[in-house]
């Protein structure tokens, strides 16, 4: 089998600028590489991360959001909107389904009504801010699925991406960790994905160099991506934006339609 890569961005939201997403994708887009971006319909911004220390509130929130508990649909961004539909028309982006709010560990719930409550919301919302968009695959919240909500989700026919961890209560899947494609119930792809690897915590040096040793080595790999953690904390572009797009140069390298999506 070829040699196959999808980059999967997590966390567009209300809080996302087009000039953010321009920054970190835009050589990709000129090459005419898509990108999958996984868009929370209605962000809120006073989610905290409750495994780490102080529990400070997700790095994805700008600053000036934090602690707001209003729901911020994506359609109240329209130059977000329309910049993105433009892309979409385009067959740059694939739009995936990011949870609802992004609140802490939402779709670990095992509340059957509320999880398929979140996913007619959550696909409502989107549908309305990219109507062309064909919205097939789902990303949860920090990667947490707890196996009811992955069940309702195979239910309603979704392309799933999740941590390897997920799919441990499920004898009939032989996890191996790292990357791995298989056929869920319904048919469709199940992928995992271990790593996020260019973030704002470790070397940026050492981020580059594991980078490029999985690009040569794995022969299906999806490429996790924050597009905040270039610009950590909501401020100029960091030391590992600039391993990135050093990166860039590797991916775009690669012989044409290596990169693809989750729908391709």
């Amino acid at each position: 089998m070829s040699k196959r890569v999808i980059i999967r961005d997590d966390d567009t939201s209300f809080f996302t600028t087009p000039q953010m997403l321009d920054a970190v994708y835009g050589r990709l887009w000129e090459a005419g590489i898509p990108v999958s971006l996984a868009v929370v319909p209605a962000v809120r911004g006073d989610t905290r991360i409750l495994y780490r220390e102080d529990h400070p509130y997700d790095p994805g929130i700008p600053p000036r959001y934090r602690g707001d508990s209003m729901l911020h649909p994506i359609t109240d961004n329209a130059e977000l909107c329309a910049y993105l539909n433009e892309k979409i028309t385009a067959g740059l982006v694939e739009i995936c389904l990011h949870g609802y709010t992004h609140s802490y560990y939402e779709f670990e719930s095992d509340d059957a009504d509320l999880i398929t409550q979140k996913l007619t919301d959550g696909r409502a919302i989107l549908g309305q801010a990219f109507p062309t968009a064909q919205i097939n695959t789902f990303i949860a919240p920090y990667d947490k699925i707890s196996p009811i909500a992955l069940n309702l989700l195979f239910d309603a026919g979704y392309t799933v991406c999740t941590l390897p961890k997920t799919l441990e209560p499920f004898p009939e899947y032989a996890i191996k960790g790292g990357y791995q494609q298989f056929t869920a119930p319904n048919g469709c792809p199940l992928y995992t994905a271990a790593e996020y690897l260019f973030n704002h915590r470790d070397d940026p040096v050492t981020i580059y160099e594991i980078s490029q040793q999985r690009l040569q080595e794995e022969p299906l790999w999806i490429l996790v991506n924050h597009y905040w953690a270039f610009f950590y904390d909501w401020d100029q572009p960091t030391a590992v934006y600039e391993q990135w797009q050093r990166f860039l140069d590797a991916l775009l390298a690669l012989p044409a339609g290596t990169i693809t999506t989750f729908a391709e």
